[in-house]
């Protein structure tokens, strides 16, 4: 019903209601009516198929009654003479007018007498029947019905009977030539009980008409073998009465029933049942059997007419009470759909409809102003959107988004400088396009930097960083970067998969290369000069060049102590150059740590005793021995006991603890100084980092000690790590593996 009208559809909707069950009701009706006419039919044809057969055996028992006496007379019991037995079986022939002709047989067959209506027989023209089928049949049988034939005009059939003495033994027969037109007289009073369109009429077992209303079938022996009934008949079905829907050979369409025509052991005095093969066949046209129930049809069709007209006037008028409102409200949806959403359905209906048409008003309001509001919101959007356009492509770092397939979305002027590529060649290609990451030689897959997420497991922030990368450019350049790569958690909504941002550090590794190299060099330059500064002050202090006044003396003492100062800090200079170039090597060893620990004592007494310190060293009395660089772990416990010191207030206490774990031993140097602000701590391992406070800037030194520690312990595979509470001091704490136990 694709494109027909809501008021159409309606009324064929209506019309269906009303019009199925009238049609179905109908139809079974007529159907159910049908079966009852054909049952009934069948039923009138069974009945007339069983007077016409018992008429046509009421015949055939009268004739072979009228045999029997013949046979009775020429009995050899009964000693009736030659002349009186011929002077009746002539008085038989002559009053028996269904009778032509009579012939006597003995036991052997040959013919005793013959009587005819027309034809004298002789003596010699008598003949020796005993080979025929018929005398052999009536011998083994008692009778014989012979199959039905034409002669002289006339439909003719043998009819035999067996001469018997009181003893039953068989002494001859009797035969008898009948004439058809009792049975053709029968066909026609039946027929004309059946009525118009009936017809009755008898076959044999092979279809050949015996007995018909119309002569000329039974005089031209017309074979209806091929009609269903008679089929049944000539297939071996003789049994029981046959009924059969089919059309005749006049093209007629009829009901035809079939009944066997069959003499029993009683009526003949016989040993058994005697079969003629006699079949009585009755027919009735179909159109007069069901001519009421297409009286009743057409009343029904009347009926029918009349209920469509009255249906869809009902539909016609129901139909526009219900689809004007609807139609109305289609009519809204397609002004709704153009945009128009200031129309309205103008229904005031009290029902369901009316509700609808509420609703649908309602609706229309309330997206009139989302939409509103989505416009204002999209301006705003728009106006962020450009916003962070201009911000992305003022800022030096290189950002690049991606989506779900890991295809660039995003491409700031950052990026292309650092990739030689332009946004309109990359955009929609996969990141490996324009991006290949390396860290030191190795290639970095990109789902690990760039990882998708998943439906239910999306993550909001950074899920990977590195420093030092190496990334190669579409010119085949290689540029030094820090990344950062992230995701929002409405990732996958808006088909966003991370957000990479890269920090191109090339241009500060050179700068720090450089200085580093400067460093180096100035640090070797410096180192020769200050050694023979420092041992020509020595000269001077220990009076090599003659005796120094007390205040001389002190004077060279300072300046001696300034010269060691400064050659630890080019020593300091030279180790950082050494750990930055990679030839700082350690040389491990298997020792115990104690001594190093109390070496301290020794190498800080005159510092501790100046400040008025308390140096506490906490060893354990049971210590595994180590791998460790005894020169290496030495400069690192002698710079943080060193800052210890420096950042302590006078007359306190550092304290050293050794303790032991399970796989590592940790050793802690705390103090109670001044402490390390909380957003300084992690730059406190950076080189040439000092604190910015007032007293840290009066204590001496380069911000290179923990620096250096911090790579000594990590070649040596530990740690090390602060604790500091700003204003109440610092605990430095290093752990250094154990050697595992054998």
């Amino acid at each position: 019903m694709t494109g027909l009208r809501l008021r159409t559809k309606f009324l064929l909707l209506f019309s269906l209601i009303s019009l199925v069950p009238l049609v179905l009701t109908n139809v079974l009706t007529y159907v159910r009516f049908q079966r009852t006419l054909e049952s009934d039919a069948a039923k009138v044809e069974s009945q007339l198929a069983a007077t016409a057969a018992a008429r046509v055996k009421s015949f055939v028992i009268s004739q072979v009654g009228i045999l029997d006496t013949v046979a009775t007379l020429n009995n050899p019991e009964f000693f009736a003479k030659p002349d009186e037995a011929s002077k009746i079986v002539e008085n038989v022939l002559f009053r028996n007018e269904n009778f032509t002709d009579i012939d006597i047989l003995d036991k052997d067959g040959k013919e005793i007498l013959r009587q005819d209506r027309l034809v004298v027989y002789g003596p010699g023209d008598l003949k020796n029947l005993g080979d025929t089928d018929a005398f052999k049949t009536v011998k083994e049988k008692g009778l014989y019905v012979g199959p039905m034939y034409i002669q002289g005009g006339k439909a003719l059939f043998d009819l035999g009977r067996w001469i018997v003495d009181s003893q039953g033994t068989f002494s001859g027969a009797v035969f008898a030539r009948v004439d058809g037109k009792v049975m053709q007289q029968v066909t026609e009073n039946i027929s004309a009980i059946a009525g118009t369109g009936g017809r009755v009429y008898i076959v044999d077992n092979q279809g050949i008409v015996l007995a018909h209303p119309d002569i000329s079938y039974v005089l031209g022996q017309k074979d209806l073998s091929t009609l269903p009934p008679i089929t049944a008949i000539t297939s071996g079905n003789t049994e029981s009465e046959i009924s059969k829907t089919y059309t005749n050979e006049s093209g007629q369409y009829v009901l035809g029933s079939a009944y066997p025509v069959s003499l029993t052991a009683a009526d003949l005095k016989l040993p058994q049942d005697f079969k003629i093969n006699w079949y009585v066949i009755v027919e009735q046209q179909r159109s007069v059997i069901f001519a009421e129930a297409d009286k009743v049809a057409l009343f029904s069709i009347i009926i029918l007419v009349l209920v469509v007209i009255v249906a869809v006037a009902l539909a016609v008028f129901f139909a526009r009470r219900i689809s004007r409102p609807v139609e109305a409200l289609y009519t809204a949806t397609e002004e709704f759909g153009r945009g128009n959403l200031v129309y309205r359905t103008k229904i005031r209906t009290n029902d369901e409809i009316g509700d609808l048409a509420q609703n649908f008003d309602n609706m229309a309001r309330t997206i009139a102003k989302s939409i509103k509001n989505l416009k204002a919101e999209e301006k705003i959007v728009s106006a962020e959107r450009d916003k962070l356009s201009i911000i992305l492509s003022g800022i030096t770092n290189a950002v690049i988004a991606v989506d779900l397939q890991r295809k660039i979305i995003l491409f700031n002027k950052a990026a292309e400088s650092l990739t030689g590529l332009k946004a309109r060649e990359v955009l929609g290609k996969p990141i490996e396009f324009a991006v290949k990451i390396f860290e030191k030689d190795r290639a970095v897959p990109v789902k690990v930097y760039c990882p998708i997420q998943s439906e239910g497991a999306a993550v909001d922030g950074i899920v990977f960083q590195k420093n030092n990368l190496k990334l190669k450019n579409s010119s085949g350049q290689e540029r030094s970067v820090n990344l950062i790569s992230g995701t929002i958690y409405e990732g996958i909504s808006i088909s966003l998969g991370c957000i990479l941002t890269f920090q191109d550090i090339t241009r500060e590794l050179v700068i720090e290369k450089t200085k580093s190299d400067f460093v180096s060099i100035a640090a070797h330059q410096l180192r020769t000069p200050l050694t023979g500064i420092k041992w020509s002050l020595l000269d001077l202090f220990n009076g090599e060049s003659g005796q120094l006044e007390p205040a001389q003396k002190e004077l060279v003492g300072e300046a001696v102590n300034a010269t060691k100062r400064m050659i630890s800090l080019v020593n300091d200079l030279l180790e950082v150059s050494r750990i930055e170039e990679g030839r700082f090597g350690i040389n491990l060893e298997k020792q115990s740590i104690t001594p190093l620990l109390l070496l301290l004592r020794e190498s800080f007494h005159t510092a501790v005793e100046k400040k008025g310190l308390q140096l506490k060293i906490a060893l354990l009395a049971s210590l595994p021995e180590v791998n460790i660089d005894k020169e290496k772990i030495g400069i690192v416990l002698n710079n943080l006991v060193d800052n210890a010191i420096k950042y302590s207030p006078d007359a306190d206490r550092v304290l050293v603890q050794l303790t032991k774990a399970t796989k590592f031993v940790t050793i802690s140097v705390q103090d109670f100084g001044m402490g390390i602000p909380k957003r300084e701590q992690e730059k406190s391992y950076d080189r040439f980092f000092r604190a910015k406070g007032k007293k840290e800037s009066k204590i001496p030194g380069l911000g290179l000690g923990l620096f250096i520690s911090t790579e000594i312990v990590k070649q040596h595979g530990g740690e090390l790590w602060v604790k500091s509470t700003d204003g109440k001091g610092s605990t430095f704490y290093v752990t250094l593996p154990l050697l595992k136990q054998s």
